[in-house]
């Protein structure tokens, strides 16, 4: 059953994406959504993700079968494909226990994956979907995801713990390479916000963190404000701090 809630004024290409994602889903409901569409929409962030971010656990030999489903789902719906890619890449790693290890100042823990990088449009909306192959099996919850006309509906997602690991992670990743990104950084003030209280692998983790970006903000630090649909934007020292006090 689908429950009416309160509606947030979005661009347009974030309607699109709620449709894609039901395509989808509809069809291989073992999809994991994360990344920054999760945190949107299922954690009431306000942030405006460009990418569908899906992970799967299907063997990456069938890749091109699920690809030409995809295609297939998208365009009997009327959207056209723009362009695709491939990319293996350090994925980072989700493992069974969500336990964040000790972040290394030079190379984080990540495990090789496939993914595939797929563009498309509709009635002049740009859209992207990144599809993941995961070599290890990712554990899933169910949490509710509200599309931008206020309807909600249940999807996979990672935990909230594994949510923050893979921003936390990133940006690290990112910032070892000077290309951290300041809307990653403001995902994790609104993950960290989602807990009463961090355990302690995780504040461990989270003070680490700290310790080692708080001193490079990122380069599109003061453009925050056009990844968001409503809201102040903050800058890095406001970020830091909000970071910080989920220490205490």
């Amino acid at each position: 059953m689908q429950v009416k809630i309160n509606k947030v004024k979005r661009p347009k290409f974030i309607s699109m994406q709620d449709d894609v994602i039901e395509l989808l889903l509809r069809r291989y409901p073992h999809f994991v959504l994360h990344g920054g569409i999760v945190i949107t929409h299922c954690l009431n962030g306000n942030r405006n993700p460009k990418d569908i971010d899906i992970l799967t656990n299907m063997d990456p030999q069938k890749l091109n079968l699920l690809r030409g489903e995809v295609y297939s789902i998208l365009e009997g719906a009327g959207y056209t494909i723009k362009g695709e890619r491939y990319s293996k890449m350090n994925k980072l790693l989700i493992d069974k226990k969500y336990t964040l290890p000790k972040i290394s100042a030079t190379k984080p823990i990540i495990e090789k994956t496939i993914t595939l990088h797929i563009n498309f449009s509709k009635n002049g909306i740009f859209g992207k979907i990144d599809l993941t192959f995961m070599t290890k099996k990712v554990k899933c919850v169910k949490m509710k995801y509200i599309r931008s006309d206020g309807l909600g509906f249940l999807v996979c997602t990672l935990p909230l713990e594994a949510l923050l690991k893979e921003k936390i992670d990133k940006y690290i990743y990112q910032y070892k390479r000077n290309s951290n990104k300041m809307q990653d950084l403001y995902d994790i003030t609104i993950l960290v916000k989602k807990f009463r209280k961090l355990p302690p692998y995780l504040r461990k983790s989270v003070s680490s963190f700290i310790k080692e970006i708080k001193d490079m903000p990122p380069k599109n630090e003061y453009k925050i404000r056009k990844y968001l649909s409503h809201g102040a934007p903050i800058n890095f020292k406001e970020a830091i701090r909000i970071i910080e006090k989920s220490l205490h």
